[in-house]
């Protein structure tokens, strides 16, 4: 039904039933009934119910079935510090053509407050992630955290506007993960259209999604095959996402049925990737509500006559509002100025050299770069731990005799210990990690090793008024004789008289050239 006379079935019902409060003998004194009905509504009726009437006559104005054609435009974020990017986003905004906005205001209104949200998600994204990759810059870790959108428009015309987001989330680990947002809009009254208008019995659900995404994506045949407690796992799970009308479930409603969209993991492993699903209205009409089902004997619009691109806007960059550290780029820029420099002769090359062999057998450096004092405990503990091995045991120069015996076991005064790693990495905030053992004011070395190593060979130095630079290739040895190349190996020590060792060991990264 395009065009429906509303108002005047609604009149014709108050003359028969008594709507607003109409007396029968008002219209029986009355010469002319009609007109003191439509009076009468005027003024009894109360403000919703007017609303209401008055939504109604302006749907009733519209073809439903034409189709609503507008914009998207894709906005890119950039979280930054200086000229260092933290994270990166994107969102998008939608703008329905002039006719679009003029038959439909409240769907813009919705769309525009659809936007704004996405804008604050944004935010929120790089505010909260601040403290971790503070932390990650620190440990000399760093990849820039990503909350990306993909925007794929899926039906508009004046039932429903749909479309759905592919949001892409990487926190610096191994991969990032996907997961999906469905959007379904009433254009004429802007609200969302729930799962119970288009679904009308979801027993058979879990059977029919399992059924329909290996009919639709061959992959998934042959490894329900091998793993068929994943696809059980994935039936099972279905009826919680159904909970709550589909509160659970990304979906979206499309001119012939519905597409449902499963994130990474949903089928068991990240291998098969996230995957998505279409259920047709008329291979299943038992289980839809006819109320969208409006294209049965009409050709499928294709959306993308209707829905266009626009080009990417502008970035716009949002500056970090807490202070990141940039010490390890600024000393990576010192490390590559040493280099352009004339190699160097030093007296204290072999103190300079054990002290180097610490942060690398303690397999501490990566190619982004560490400063040593801003590590994680972790990194640290295992820097400390190669530390105290050649202080202790190695007939170096650095070797001191620190240790006394306390009930049979090495141990080290606390207070030394903090004043040795104090002078060698510059450690402010000394806390024991997990294994490492404090008790009584002592501190009690782990020993133990066996683990593989780093060595830098052809060592080279290179010095100005405040830093010296010790590089080289490095390879990993291991006790079972194995070696891998690994890059050349830069460590940076700042020169510090208040040190025991006269510097202080500051920087450390692997470089692919020599």
């Amino acid at each position: 039904m395009k065009k429906t006379a509303l108002m005047t079935t609604f009149m014709i019902l108050a003359l028969l039933t008594g709507c607003g409060n109409i007396q029968k003998e008002q219209m029986e004194d009355n010469d002319s009934g009609l007109e003191t009905v439509e009076e009468t509504v005027e003024t009894d009726t109360s403000a919703d119910e007017s609303e209401s009437i008055e939504a109604t006559e302006a749907a009733s104005d519209i073809d439903l079935d034409a189709p609503i054609s507008y914009t998207y435009e894709n906005h890119p974020y950039s979280f930054v510090t200086g000229e260092k990017e933290l994270a990166m986003s994107n969102m998008y905004s939608i703008e329905l053509d002039s006719k679009g906005k003029e038959m439909f205001p409240k769907l813009q209104t919705k769309l525009d407050e659809i936007a704004e949200d996405d804008k604050k998600e944004i935010l929120d994204f790089f505010t909260g992630s601040e403290d971790d990759i503070a932390e990650m810059i620190a440990s000399g870790w760093f990849l820039p955290y990503e909350l990306d959108h993909g925007y794929t428009p899926i039906r508009s015309d004046g039932r429903v506007f749909s479309f759905s987001l592919l949001e892409y989330t990487y926190l610096a680990g191994v991969h990032g993960v996907a997961s999906f947002k469905g959007c379904n809009l009433d254009p004429v009254t802007g609200e969302s259209i729930s799962f119970s208008d288009v679904v009308k019995e979801t027993k058979d659900m879990p059977d029919i999604i399992a059924d329909e995404l290996q009919k639709q994506n061959e992959d998934l045949v042959d490894y329900f095959e091998s793993c068929p407690g994943d696809l059980q796992n994935l039936k099972d799970g279905i009826p919680e996402r159904l909970s709550e009308n589909a509160k659970n479930l990304a979906w979206a409603l499309d001119y012939d049925g519905i597409v449902i969209y499963f994130e990474d993991y949903a089928m068991g492993s990240y291998a098969i990737g996230s995957q998505s699903v279409k259920l047709r209205f008329k291979d299943y009409p038992d289980v839809f509500t006819e109320t969208y089902n409006n294209y049965e004997d009409l050709q499928i619009p294709d959306i993308e006559n209707y829905a266009k691109e626009l080009k990417e806007a502008d970035k716009t960059k949002v500056e970090a509002s807490a202070d990141f550290d940039n010490s390890s780029d600024e000393y990576a820029s010192k490390v590559d100025e040493l280099l352009t420099t004339k190699p160097v002769t030093l007296s204290n090359a072999e103190t300079l050299s054990e002290m180097a062999d610490c942060a690398t057998f303690g397999r501490v450096l990566n190619s982004g770069g560490v400063v040593f004092s801003k590590m994680d405990n972790m990194d640290k503990a295992s820097l400390r731990h190669q530390i105290m091995n050649s202080v202790l045991l190695l007939n170096g120069n650095i070797h001191e005799d620190l240790a006394v015996r306390v009930n049979d076991e090495t141990a080290v005064p606390l207070e030394d210990a903090e004043k040795l790693f104090k002078d060698f990495y510059d450690e402010e905030d000394f806390t024991a990690y997990e294994y490492e053992k404090i008790e009584h004011g002592f501190y009690y070395p782990v020993m133990a090793d066996g683990e593989g190593w780093v060595r830098i060979t052809e060592t080279k130095y290179y010095e100005d008024d405040e830093y010296i630079l010790l590089t080289g290739p490095s390879y990993y040895e291991s006790n079972g004789g194995d070696e891998d190349y690994m890059g050349y190996a830069d460590i940076l020590f700042s020169k510090n008289p208040d040190s025991r060792y006269g510097v202080t060991l500051l920087y450390g990264r692997y470089r692919d050239e020599g």
